[in-house]
């Protein structure tokens, strides 16, 4: 019998603006947070007070004793998800339960991997996989941004077969190219851009789609040289985090049209 819930959380991690995007992203995909902690000592205590379900937490709290975390809400059965800049995977993997690894500042796989959380009365937190796509009304496009995260992420997450992924890394500071690039972009389109990484989403792209944003960027000569572009097509059955996974590790190269 299978009593589905909502996921009680709590977020181990030192501050700044990335866990404030995650304090938001918890409740916007049906979880509950039960507290937070910026110490490995809160982390445990909290852990241990409140009994949670799953433990979000960064492996940067304390040097040597981020693990008691992770042990701590193992013994209560809790579910682990590290989100972190840093990942010993070797420690990781020592543990009878691998704890779900996300490397930061990737929301989108996070937002994924909490969206498969739920409770199951007889299980604990179990991993479903999710991969329904909502139907998009394209009549009314929102206006594209350049750092609205959540807007770029919102998006992401309701990748359908046929939308594209490029990434395009650039050699100094990429908000300003973002900001030039907005020109070239349809107002259906999203663009984030990090330090030296621009992140753009191609509603119904395709291979075609992807050709034509690039000879746009060609024509008004915004990309400086030096460039590395990538490019993915969402497929059939995949999932944004999939999608991403394929643009890191081997997406299709591309260089600018002369």
């Amino acid at each position: 019998m299978c009593d589905a819930r909502r996921v009680r959380i709590v977020l181990c991690d030192e501050g700044g603006l990335l866990r404030e995007s995650v304090e938001a992203l918890i409740p916007k995909v049906g979880h509950e947070i039960v507290g937070i902690a910026d110490t490995t000592a809160l982390g445990v205590n909290l852990v241990n007070a409140s009994r949670p379900d799953a433990v979000v937490f960064d492996m940067a709290l304390g040097y040597n004793t981020d693990f008691d975390v992770i042990e701590a809400a193992q013994e209560l059965g809790a579910k682990v998800v590290v989100f972190s800049y840093n990942v010993d995977d070797a420690v990781l993997a020592g543990y009878s339960v691998r704890p779900v690894v996300v490397h930061k500042p990737d929301l989108v796989a996070l937002e994924v991997v909490l969206r498969r959380l739920e409770v199951d009365a007889d299980h604990g937190v179990v991993e479903h996989e999710r991969r329904a796509r909502p139907s998009r009304d394209l009549s009314v496009p929102a206006p594209t941004g350049v750092v609205d995260a959540a807007a770029f992420y919102e998006a992401i997450n309701e990748a359908q077969p046929g939308d594209a992924l490029v990434s395009i890394e650039v050699p100094a500071d990429a908000a300003p190219v973002a900001e030039r690039m907005l020109d070239v972009m349809r107002r259906t389109d999203r663009l984030l851009a990090t330090s030296h990484t621009l992140r753009i989403f191609l509603v119904a792209g395709g291979e075609v789609g992807v050709a034509s944003f690039l000879a746009r960027l060609a024509g008004t000569g915004v990309l400086p040289t030096g460039v590395t572009i990538r490019s993915v097509i969402v497929a059939v059955g995949e999932s944004p985090l999939e999608a991403f996974d394929r643009l890191k590790a081997q997406g299709t190269r591309h260089d600018l049209p002369g």
